[in-house]
């Protein structure tokens, strides 16, 4: 641009100074302050199109200051400031940097001394080379002069900025030292974001480039939150490198939240992983970095082979996790990890399926608890279990043995003092004898009270679920104690809900009840000496389905502190020590009593006051029943003697004064009697003659009682296999009971035993007229109706022949479910009609059914044909009684 140069730069070579100062003199008109105005101008456009041609310009006024320095020229000379910084500055400071930076530092001096020429290549302490050409100004500046600086011509600058000028990212050229050689528009925009000098990581990693001759990369971090990337691609041969920059914000943010995500999960105890298809982890946290490294030659799952130590932990989970990226569902499981110490660990995973990334396999996600510790655990409390529940058991046979020992003699202490009372005594012999007696129940109460807390601490205490009347159950449990009363001049009282209100039947325990009443109301009865004990009952409220019932058991005893409250219903305690010399007592009554009703879903509780007296409260919630005839219950005469005359008895017992007892009343009854002292000398006698009934004893040396009935159940002779057998037994639990008669023992009585109780059962055994009707129950459920009595009787002639033919059926087809269901069925008429000599013939069709073919098929059979005889002659005489359907039965 020739026309627009400065009138302080030197002329073109050869034009004359004086023609270009006429060219650009003022014109007329014109003043000093325009014409120096468009000189500056004109010096300020040169500058910017020498910069941008990448020429360094520095101008140096006749007063030896720096007029002008272009933007290139800082970056070509290696100058540490920018062209601002050396405005107005001497220019010998300048051009001392200017010499320190040539390696001939005179060479410069020599350069100026010469006229105007061409550029010259000047060498520096950091190549490239650098071409120099200084212009004197006009004659009469002074020192005055025009420097300008620019690359060699033809290197591959010009080619790079034909290609790298339309790359939309920034493209750099760096010198060694860090100056610009080139850069692209892009790289243009960039550059006022960049600190001066380039940043630090940039310049260190062009520093390793071209040291290295590799290709290194820096991040790169500016204002405003960006993020770039710098790929440094050394020329090392040429002196310079290329730098790629490419902006990488949202990865920078993207891997910042994947960091975040990493530490997260790192610092979790539980391992995290990812698994593909052939079992290889794709991810871990550092808990499963961790522990894989101490798991040796850690293999994905499809390549542990067979035989190795990792195959028989690995190959399940190939298994599993197939299965679960096949059926694309989470699973639950464990995993097992042998470590390089040969330890053993336990993971607890929960495992699911991600989805398959585009164009890759599907992945499974796994998080794993370490449960060595838990296993362990519960390894230890397997341990303690099992040593517990030993424990138990062996508490259970010792009390069992103890209850067998202790039962064993105090039957024949109590048997004998009850024969004894039948004979002629003296009034002391009666007193004595009455201590006896109270002596023996005591010590039978207090062994009954042990058992029952053993069984209630070992979960194995049973409650029966029958329907019972409350007002009766608690009317009879409690007419026992009135009598103690009495004796103590006490004044006692059963109120009851009232005549308008009766309680309707209930179902529960019905023995356990009675049991918690007695207790309560016989420890108010000992406890007080004068005043009265009070037994108030009510309905507290009532749905369809339920009834709540409110008992309270109040007396005027000597009341209870009211820090001991709740010790009364600990076990083996009571209020104090002097309570315990003066009444006596184990400590178990109220303790049992609580946990019973506990059992039953009811509460107890206590409210007294020291001298005014006690009251506990009973409140139980029963589901409601529908009334049910009860059982006819023969009635005794005054003297059994000979009432069970001809009765062939076997009685099987090792203890000699059992078997007196026993020998005492059943001689007194009339019954053919036979002893065995134990289970040899039972089963000869089994086998030498027939018995209609079998006492045995359970606890037996050498054969016990089920041994024996084993095996007289397997007699070739269908009748003395089906021989009634009688647990004789002093083990106490419902347990029990079920399994004596799950092993075909058609009852069970338990020692010391009642003499109604042997004689109640003995006597269904006892031979009988064909029709032996007692009607003593139907005519009071009937209230004296002779004409419903008839109608019961008609309905019964009637319905069962047919009863009789399908049982009769049955056990020929040996249809044993059909025989035991008909039988059911029949029991309750027989029991309303008082047929009492079928008794046996019913329990030996009780469950268990009969297996498949044998004896006991057989006594089955046997036993439903019976039945239905004896059913038959019954109907047939109850026909030949009842002419027409109004006749009355005779009774």
């Amino acid at each position: 641009m020739p026309a627009q140069r400065s009138g302080l730069l030197p002329a073109p070579s050869g034009q004359p100074t004086n023609e270009v100062t006429r060219a650009r003199a003022p014109k007329p008109g014109q003043t000093l302050a325009a014409a120096r105005h468009e000189a500056d101008a004109t010096q300020l456009l040169l500058a910017q199109s020498l910069d941008e041609a990448q020429v360094g310009v520095l101008l140096v006024d006749a007063t030896r200051h720096v007029r002008l320095v272009g933007a290139a020229l800082p970056g070509l000379l290696g100058l540490a400031q920018p062209p601002a910084y050396w405005q107005g500055q001497p220019a010998a400071r300048l051009e001392a940097q200017l010499r320190a930076q040539l390696a001939e530092p005179t060479a410069f001096d020599r350069l100026r001394a010469q006229p105007a020429g061409s550029y010259v290549a000047l060498a520096r302490h950091h190549q490239p080379p650098i071409e120099l050409k200084i212009s004197p100004l006009l004659p009469g500046a002074g020192g005055g002069y025009l420097l300008c600086a620019r690359r060699p011509a033809g290197t591959p600058l010009q080619a790079l900025a034909s290609c790298a000028d339309p790359n939309p990212h920034p493209v750099l050229r760096l010198y060694p030292s860090g100056e610009v050689a080139y850069a692209n528009p892009a790289a243009k925009r960039l550059l006022p974001e960049l600190p001066a000098p380039l940043p630090a990581p940039l310049r260190e990693a062009l520093a390793r480039a071209l040291a290295t001759a590799c290709t290194v990369q820096a991040d790169l971090a500016l204002g405003a939150g960006q993020h770039w990337q710098a790929t440094v691609v050394p020329a090392a041969a040429l002196g310079y490198a290329d730098a790629y920059l490419l902006e990488a914000t949202s990865r920078y943010h993207a891997e910042q939240q994947l960091a975040f995500m990493q530490a997260v999960l790192d610092t979790l105890p539980a391992v995290v992983f990812v698994r593909d298809a052939q079992g290889s982890f794709r991810f871990q946290n550092q808990a499963m970095r961790t522990l894989v490294g101490r798991v040796p030659a850690w293999q994905p799952l499809a390549q542990a082979a067979a035989g190795t130590p990792a195959a028989p932990e690995r190959q399940p989970l190939a298994r599993t996790d197939a299965e679960a990226q096949r059926t694309s569902q989470g699973r639950h499981g464990e995993e097992c990890l042998t470590l390089d110490s040969g330890e053993v660990r336990w993971l607890q995973t929960v495992s699911c399926p991600l989805p398959a990334p585009a164009g890759g396999e599907p992945l499974l996600l796994a998080l794993g608890l370490d449960i060595t510790d838990l296993k362990h655990t519960q390894h230890t409390l397997a341990q303690a279990k099992a040593a517990a529940e030993t424990a138990a058991q062996a508490r259970e046979a010792f009390l069992a043995n103890m209850s067998h020992e202790i039962r064993t003699p105090l039957n024949g202490v109590l048997g004998m003092a009850e024969q004894l009372a039948k004979t002629p005594l003296t009034s002391q012999q009666q007193q004595l004898l009455s201590i006896v007696r109270t002596s023996g129940h005591f010590l039978l109460r207090v062994l009954n009270d042990v058992l029952d807390i053993s069984h209630i601490t070992s979960g194995r205490l049973e409650l029966e679920q029958a329907p019972f009347e409350f007002g009766r159950v608690a009317g009879e449990a409690l007419a026992l104690l009135a009598w103690q009363a009495s004796e103590k001049g006490l004044d006692f009282k059963l109120i009851p809900g009232g005549p308008a209100a009766p309680y309707p039947w209930v179902v529960g325990d019905s023995h356990r009840l009675s049991q918690v009443l007695v207790n309560l109301v016989g420890n108010a009865l000992k406890f007080t000496q004068r005043g009265h004990v009070h037994v108030r009952s009510q309905v507290l409220a009532q749905t369809d389905a339920d009834l709540t019932l409110r008992v309270e058991v109040a007396d005027s005893g000597p009341g209870i502190a009211a820090d001991k409250l709740d010790a009364i219903f600990e076990l083996f305690t009571q209020e104090s020590p002097a309570i315990q010399r003066q009444y006596g007592g184990s400590g178990l009554g109220l303790s049992i009593c609580r946990a019973l009703v506990q059992r039953m879903g009811g509460t107890l509780h206590v409210a007294s006051q020291p001298g005014v007296g006690s009251t506990f409260t009973l409140v139980l919630t029963l589901p409601k029943a529908l009334p049910t005839l009860r059982p006819a219950v023969p009635v005794a005469a005054p003297s059994r003697a000979g009432s069970l005359a001809g009765l062939r008895v076997l009685l099987v017992d090792d203890n000699e004064l059992n078997r007196h007892v026993a020998r005492y009343l059943l001689a007194h009854w009339g019954t053919a009697l036979h002893e065995a002292h134990d289970g040899p000398a039972a089963l000869a006698l089994l086998e030498a003659q027939a018995f209609d009934v079998v006492l045995l004893d359970i606890e037996m040396p050498g054969l016990s009682g089920l041994e024996v009935l084993a095996r007289l159940r397997q007699h070739p002779d269908p009748r003395r296999a089906a021989t009634p057998a009688i647990a004789f037994t002093a083990n106490t639990l419902p347990a029990d009971t079920e399994r004596y008669r799950a092993a075909g023992f058609a009852d069970c009585l338990l020692k010391p035993f009642a003499e109604d109780d042997l004689h109640r059962q003995l006597s269904a055994y006892q031979a009988a007229p064909p029709v032996g009707l007692d009607l003593t129950y139907l005519r009071a459920q009937a209230q004296g109706n002779q004409g419903l009595i008839t109608k019961i009787i008609n309905a019964f002639v009637r319905s069962t022949p047919p009863l009789l033919h399908e049982l009769r059926a049955a056990a020929a087809a040996s249809q044993w479910e059909d025989v035991a269901r008909l039988a059911h069925h029949l029991r309750s008429t027989i029991q309303v009609l008082g047929i009492q000599h079928v008794a046996g013939c019913l329990a030996a069709l009780q469950p268990p059914l009969p297996a498949g073919p044998g004896a006991a098929a057989t006594a089955f059979g046997q036993a439903a044909q019976q039945l239905a005889d004896h059913l038959e002659a019954v109907v047939q005489a109850l026909t030949t009684h009842l002419p027409h359907p109004g006749a009355a039965p005779a009774g």
